[in-house]
């Protein structure tokens, strides 16, 4: 591994992880600790409540990552801090990091990661003004748990055709407007395509 690239793996596990690590383990040994249990039981019970927690089994007794325990919107949020993050390491006029990036010619680096987390957070934003819309719109049960609705899930934010995955139509609009109860009062064209 080249120097360069140890620099910019030491630069980005922190910035990527910092806010992703839940704060259930304090919570865990703290409750172990009152109950009386030992070391070796404090580590298994922690190790088991992010099992629980975190984790689903598959059917071949594997398990897989359950990130819809996160909300979309802490989800949202952790990448806002890390966009913050970015725009103050890539700042020119900051003394710490500027010559670090200067030497070690992390730049254009870090600007194409600056770009992905800004392509992300406008994804996590339009999930959320989505499901704000199926809920505004009455279209959604109000006994389906939230979790399941607002809960991160990588397959609704990383979809390849947008405009088919999150079409902002309702029956409810349609219907009003071919009554002529909704009319037009402005017409605005937008397309996120080039």
């Amino acid at each position: 591994m080249t120097k360069r690239h140890a620099s910019i793996f030491l630069l980005a596990v922190p910035l990527l992880l910092g806010g992703c690590a839940p704060a259930m383990g304090p919570k865990v040994r703290e409750y172990c600790q009152n109950s009386g249990c030992t070391k070796e039981q404090q580590y298994v019970a922690e190790s088991y409540a992010y099992r629980v927690k975190l984790l689903k089994e598959n059917p071949d007794g594997t398990f897989s990552v359950n990130y819809a325990v996160l909300p979309n919107t802490e989800v949202a949020k952790i990448v806002k801090n890390r966009l913050d993050d970015l725009a103050s390491v890539l700042d020119y006029n900051n003394p710490d990091w500027g010559p670090f990036i200067k030497e070690f010619g992390l730049r254009p680096e870090l600007e194409r990661q600056e770009k992905i987390f800004r392509a992300l957070y406008a994804r996590l934003q339009l999930v959320d003004n989505y499901n704000n819309f199926k809920d505004y719109m009455g279209e959604r049960s109000s006994y389906t748990p939230q979790e399941h609705i607002r809960g991160y899930d990588a397959s609704k934010v990383f979809v390849e055709d947008v405009f088919a995955a999150y079409p902002f139509i309702s029956d409810r609009i349609e219907n009003a407007r071919s009554s002529g109860m909704l009319k037009e009062v402005e017409r605005f064209i937008w397309s996120a395509r080039k």
